[in-house]
């Protein structure tokens, strides 16, 4: 059996996925579930007596769903955090949510202030540390952000977005490092153009603190890079099945 020529998809499929605001891996499974419908039920009614044609508009007619199921699909596919902030407004929800992230980046910080106290090596630090450790952590929570966007609030309408913003954040740690070290230099250089008897015990604590500066940095980055290899993926597998569901036929095929 050949599709005919006037048949209706694969428009309807990607009108449906226009109008249905869900999950795009839930709007991806609805779509295929609905053109495997379609193409059994197409069949049966060939079985019937019915031409192909008319099967498969009548196959359509009977399962493609109108404006009102798909709001309460929409209803039954929400994720529970968009659940749980049903009754807030928009403006409120992303208030809130920043302040979440702004709170966040506040705790990282201290946790990682409270670390290096702790380890009682605050005299090898360097004072540029501490930029890379803020850098370091709006790497952290970018990263979880897109996490949250992607897999707690569930906003799929774009995937990837944010995605190339992460990779160059990614970046600012090593960069942050690599000025601060720059910079320890020319100050070591100066002090020893002052001091030269101090030379020995100094150039060791520089290059203790800025070797473990750059190493910090560095942890920051892998970090930032592999949460985007990790994101990018399962978006990049997300937005592919999509597109794989908008070209499956509806049509039954010999």
């Amino acid at each position: 059996m050949n599709a005919p020529a006037t048949s209706m998809e694969p428009g309807v499929l990607r009108q449906l996925s226009d109008r249905l605001r869900a999950p795009l891996p839930r709007k991806t499974r609805f779509l295929l579930e609905l053109s495997g419908d379609v193409r059994a039920l197409t069949l049966r009614l060939v079985e019937d007596g019915f031409t192909p044609e008319e099967a498969h508009r009548r196959a359509l007619d009977a399962l493609v769903p109108d404006d009102e199921t798909l709001r309460r699909l929409e209803g039954l596919h929400r994720s529970w955090y968009r659940r749980a902030t049903a009754g807030w407004t928009e403006t409120r929800l992303k208030r809130a949510e920043r302040m979440g992230l702004a709170a966040a980046f506040l705790l990282l910080l201290t946790i990682q202030t409270a670390t290096i106290l702790s380890a009682d090596f605050v005299g090898y630090v360097s004072p540029f540390l501490w930029p890379v450790l803020a850098s370091g952590a709006a790497v952290v929570l970018a990263v979880g952000r897109q996490a949250f966007r992607l897999w707690v609030k569930e906003d799929y309408v774009r995937p990837g977005a944010g995605l190339k913003r992460l990779l160059a954040l990614s970046v600012l740690p090593p960069a942050v490092a690599a000025v601060g070290t720059w910079l320890d230099v020319v100050r070591l250089a100066d002090l020893l153009t002052h001091r030269p008897e101090l030379e020995q015990a100094l150039v060791l604590r520089s290059l203790i603190q800025d070797a473990a500066m750059l190493a910090i940095a560095i942890l920051f980055a892998l970090l930032g890079g592999l949460g985007w290899l990790l994101l990018h993926q399962w978006s990049a597998i997300q937005e592919d099945a999509h597109r794989r569901a908008l070209d499956t036929t509806t049509f039954p095929e010999e």
